[in-house]
């Protein structure tokens, strides 16, 4: 089974929002999402609008 790294990367940053955004814990919350993926199993769960939001607030800047 192939895993796509952006859904992966995508877990990672809710369960991160989730546990309040800790610092320095990305490999943990990395590992989480591998194994939810891996397994099939969800062990926190978080809503899609959490991403939407974060999403939303990106924005990228123009070089003047």
């Amino acid at each position: 089974m192939d895993i796509d790294i952006e859904q992966v990367r995508t877990r990672a940053y809710e369960i991160w929002d989730h546990e309040g955004r800790p610092e320095g814990r990305a490999l943990d919350h990395w590992d989480a999402a591998l194994k939810e993926f891996r397994t099939g199993v969800i062990d926190i769960p978080v809503s899609v609008p959490t991403m939407k939001a974060a999403v939303k607030g990106t924005k990228s800047r123009k070089r003047k």
